[in-house]
């Protein structure tokens, strides 16, 4: 039978189950709010394992956010998921270009898939910038791609993308990019992990 909880009480008994599940040991302050807040969204105590990041990279995603740099987001379903009372409180921007008319036109001229032609279309926004990708691998390889070439070099990644193809190779590529990062290794991933990611660091940014 349903046991009623009081709504401000279902998020402290989520992660002290969390808390009491996990293995945080071997994760810095910051990134054990990250790692608590993905394994809250994916319902999963195995995703903590697969959490990674590059050295420094909380505190350069919390420096970042009070700089107040744009944030990119491949889809719309990331957006979505970024809590917008977050956003207002730190007067941030978040971008998505997936819906563009220009997307489309794009990528049927280059033959890009419409996550890569949103990448170059937010390239000066992703420069500096965070970039939030947590559905399209194409969109992770065009980002990294781009850097490459010293075209747009981002702040930090948070690079969540999902699936069976590419996903776990573009979060490989990114970890050996040399740019600041938060990802998830493997096949799993997805736009609420990569939300989840960052409303934790703007949780952090807040605090501190």
């Amino acid at each position: 039978m349903y046991e009623q909880i009081a709504p401000q009480a279902i998020m402290s008994k989520s992660l002290a189950i969390i808390d009491a599940g996990v293995d945080l040991s071997g994760f810095g302050d910051g990134e054990k709010e990250i790692v608590c807040r993905c394994v809250h969204a994916s319902g999963d105590f195995g995703i903590a394992g697969s959490i990674r990041f590059s050295p420094g990279a909380v505190e350069t995603g919390v420096r970042l956010i009070k700089e107040r740099v744009p944030i990119f987001a491949d889809v719309s379903m990331v957006a979505a998921g970024i809590s917008p009372s977050l956003q207002k409180e730190l007067s941030l921007e978040v971008h998505t270009r997936i819906h563009c008319p220009e997307v489309l036109k794009l990528s049927g001229q280059k033959g890009w898939t419409r996550a890569e032609a949103a990448v170059w279309l937010a390239r000066e926004i992703i420069n500096g910038g965070l970039a939030v990708i947590g559905n399209a691998p194409t969109a992770l390889w065009k980002i990294l791609e781009l850097a490459e070439k010293g075209i747009t070099r981002p702040g930090l990644v948070i690079g969540i993308p999902v699936g069976f193809v590419g996903a776990a190779e573009s979060k490989e590529a990114l970890a050996a990019s040399g740019l600041p990062y938060i990802s998830c290794a493997g096949t799993r991933g997805g736009s609420p992990l990569a939300a989840a990611a960052l409303n934790a660091l703007m949780k952090l940014a807040l605090r501190g």
